[in-house]
């Protein structure tokens, strides 16, 4: 067991036995693999599993639930097939042929995605952050949440809001996995950084009303892990009301919807991050209904997207 001194290891032991006994466990791990599942109440989705030939019925399923999820029949009813199938007629339209995409829970819809971007790119993000007071680029602030300023009850990190020419990769990677989304929806990149015992607790991305008059609600997370954190070393994402566990693996996204398409938010995407052992960072980037007005780092403007080649619809 590792060994911790002082009083900062024994305040991490009384958050970890917190956040499990509130959690019920952590859950199962998503382990970013395939996961064939039901596409909710709708119950239209239909995966053909190995070796095992669809009726008649099941095809017409699968194509219908293909239509809504913006797939293929092919995709979603081929014998043996890996295609995702989800109704997310509610939600933002994800590219189900993105490579590495993988389904973790169904309604509300959760998607994971191995290697988003690459080795070089998330040490760059690191980087970047790590010596933000050598470029206009990056400014590092206190993590903070919409419900009020960062507390050691709710909240223990630190943050770095990256220009969008300083995250090229993550913009990339949210234009080609949402392909409805423009760049002037997307929120400042962000890089944060969790040391041992920092923690996330429950909490949900939705923006409250008071501060919807910039861009409207968030309509999808689009968080990457920029390092690797075994599952011993704690850090995982965990949500509240279904048992998904992502561990932290570098290069790898997940991606949530915090409301549905109508801006209307979706109280079961609470999620939490662990209590880390070991040091986590990820890039995140939030992408709302309408456009949104970046106002940190100073100069920071969606224009600077046309130079990336990818300015959106």
């Amino acid at each position: 067991a590792r060994k911790m001194v002082g009083v900062r290891g024994i305040l991490t032991v009384l958050l970890v036995v917190g956040y499990v006994s509130h959690a019920g466990g952590f859950g199962i791990t998503a382990g970013l693999r395939p996961v064939r599942r039901s596409a909710g109440a709708l119950g239209l989705a239909c995966s053909a599993k190995k070796g095992k030939k669809l009726t008649r019925k099941e095809k017409e399923a699968a194509a219908k639930a293909a239509k809504l999820s913006g797939g293929t029949a092919g995709q979603a009813a081929a014998d043996g097939g890996a295609g995702i199938t989800v109704d997310l007629s509610k939600h933002l339209g994800v590219d189900l042929e993105t490579p590495g995409l993988r389904l973790a829970w169904s309604d509300p819809p959760v998607f994971t995605v191995d290697r988003l971007i690459s080795d070089e790119e998330c040490d760059r993000f690191r980087e970047a952050a790590l010596n933000w007071e050598e470029s206009d680029d990056a400014v590092q602030v206190a993590s903070a949440t919409f419900g009020g300023g960062a507390t050691a009850a709710n909240r223990q990190s630190t943050t770095w809001y990256l220009k969008y020419k300083a995250a090229r990769e993550l913009v990339k990677g949210a234009m080609k996995l949402l392909p409805e989304i423009a760049v002037s929806q997307c929120e400042e990149p962000q890089v944060v950084r969790y040391e041992m015992g920092d923690f996330f607790s429950w909490h949900e991305d939705k923006v409250p009303p008071t501060a919807l008059e910039n861009g409207g609600q968030r309509l999808a997370t689009l968080l990457v892990y920029l390092n690797d954190v075994p599952d011993s070393g704690g850090g995982a994402t965990t949500f509240k009301d279904f048992p998904v566990k992502v561990v932290p693996k570098k290069g790898s996204a997940l991606l949530f919807f915090p409301a549905f398409r109508d801006g209307e938010p979706d109280g079961r995407t609470v999620h939490a991050g662990a209590p880390a052992f070991e040091v986590k960072w990820i890039a995140q980037m939030w992408i709302h209904e309408r456009p949104y007005k970046p106002v940190i780092p100073p100069g920071n403007e969606h224009e600077d997207a046309d130079a990336l080649g990818f300015t959106g619809r």
